[in-house]
This record gives C-alpha cells, sequence and structure tokens, in this order.
C-alpha cells in the first residue's frame, strides 16, 4: 500500500508540475522595464509583459506589419463612468447626481483612443469654464473611469465597446485573461463570476438615455458577452487598453 501511494503521489506531483509549468507559459512575465522593448522580444498571445511604471498587461494581439498591438490591462478596479457634485445652498447639502443629462462627443464604437482623448478635452474644458445655475455654484464633473488613464504610460485608454467585444468575445483570450487576473491580482471575482466592463463609448442611440448611459460589456461565467447600456453613475469594472 505505501509503494502504490507513494507511486500515486509521483503520478500526481508531475502533473501538478505540467499544469503549474502550462500556466507559467500562458502567464509569464517578460519583465519588460520599457514597453519599447515589446518590439525586440515579440511576445505572444496570452503572454504577460509590463510597462515601465510597473503596470500589467496581457497581449491580446501581436504586432505586424501591418497593424499595431494590442494589451489589456490586469490591474482591474471599479468605477463609475461619470457623476457631477452639486451644492444647494439652500439644503447646505452636497449631492452626486448620475449623468446629468451630460452629453459628450466619445461616442466611437471602434476607436477608445479618440473616446479617452475626447472625455480628457472635456474634463478639462469644464473645469476652466465652470457654469454656475440659478445662482448656485458650478457643479463639479467628476470622470473616474478615464482619470485611471492618468496614471498609466501613454497609448493607454479606455476601450470603445466593439473593441471589448472583438476582444472579449474570444473563449481562449477570455479565459487566459481571466486566469492573469487571478494569478496576478489574486481578483477571485473574475475566475468565474459575471461582471460588467465599461466602454469609452457613450451611449448616442437612444435621446432618452444620451448623457445618461453609456456602454459596458456584460462577461457572463459562460464565457458568452452581451453589450449592454449603464447609468454613468454604476460602479463597473474597468479594463485599460494599450496599444504598441
Amino acid at each position: 500500500m505505501d509503494m502504490l501511494r507513494r507511486m500515486a503521489m509521483g503520478v500526481f506531483d508531475i502533473a501538478r508540475k505540467n499544469i503549474e509549468e502550462k500556466i507559467k507559459t500562458h502567464i509569464d512575465d517578460l519583465d519588460i522595464r520599457n514597453i519599447d522593448s515589446i518590439d525586440v522580444l515579440e511576445p505572444k498571445i496570452g503572454e504577460v509583459v509590463r510597462d515601465n511604471q510597473h503596470k500589467r498587461y496581457m497581449v491580446v494581439r501581436e504586432k505586424t506589419d501591418s497593424q499595431q498591438g494590442l494589451l489589456v490591462g490586469l490591474d482591474i478596479v471599479k468605477e463609475r463612468w461619470y457623476h457631477c457634485l452639486t451644492y444647494c445652498p439652500y439644503s447646505r447639502t452636497v449631492s452626486a447626481e448620475g449623468g446629468c443629462r451630460l452629453e459628450t462627443e466619445s461616442v466611437s464604437r471602434t476607436d477608445g483612443m479618440a473616446n479617452t482623448l475626447k472625455i480628457k478635452n472635456l474634463d478639462e474644458h469644464l473645469r476652466r469654464n465652470p457654469e454656475s445655475v440659478g445662482g448656485c455654484p458650478a457643479p463639479i464633473h467628476e470622470f473616474p473611469v478615464f482619470d485611471l488613464v492618468k496614471r498609466h504610460s501613454k497609448n493607454t485608454y479606455i476601450p470603445a465597446i466593439d473593441e471589448l467585444y472583438d476582444v472579449f468575445r474570444n473563449p481562449e483570450i477570455q479565459s487566459r485573461f481571466r486566469n492573469a487576473v487571478v494569478y496576478r491580482s489574486n481578483v477571485t471575482l473574475l475566475e468565474n463570476a459575471t461582471f460588467k466592463i465599461w466602454s469609452s463609448t457613450d451611449n448616442d442611440n437612444n435621446r432618452k438615455l444620451f448623457g445618461e448611459e453609456a456602454f459596458s460589456l456584460l462577461m457572463n461565467s459562460d464565457q458568452s458577452v452581451i453589450v449592454q447600456s449603464a447609468r454613468k453613475d454604476e460602479i463597473l469594472c474597468v479594463v485599460l487598453f494599450k496599444r504598441y
């Protein structure tokens, strides 16, 4: 019995090592201090790299002569797309509202970098040109999702809805992404869960919703994905994209 137990344990150890090696192959930190080194190392889809700010990304599209490479961030956070703070001098209270009927030009379904730049410019404009209503102090506009981009290196952006959909509708990419997030960040939420990810695309399909809602991607536990509209003051997951 002892010999059989030792043999069984030996087989188990070999299987475990094979699994660990397979995971390591899929989630291998190439330790890229400078993102420019990617051109030399040429990482493959599913591998994990990091930039000079030690932010980790997974390769989801390899760079070729005809297209840019694409990375997906693994530092998952939750934030609101947009909200504004208003002060009522009569009740002396501050309230946080959702859309505030703020219509933006961030409506591209395919170019998240362009959307992100438009929100950046809008944010700067609103801060430079505050508008008060009825004698009340001007509202404070906040774009928490887009503020995250400021903490990362260049070419980082909030993806447009079609970019999100095209990447995560691939079951293999989605599975590797979930595993990499759990492996690197210990975020068990993503392992087998259903969750939503913000896109940078404002919802201008419905005039009643424009200004109040933006598009998000629902990622189901069975790895199916659905495009949905969500109120901008909802707290959803944020995944950054980066071109190289």
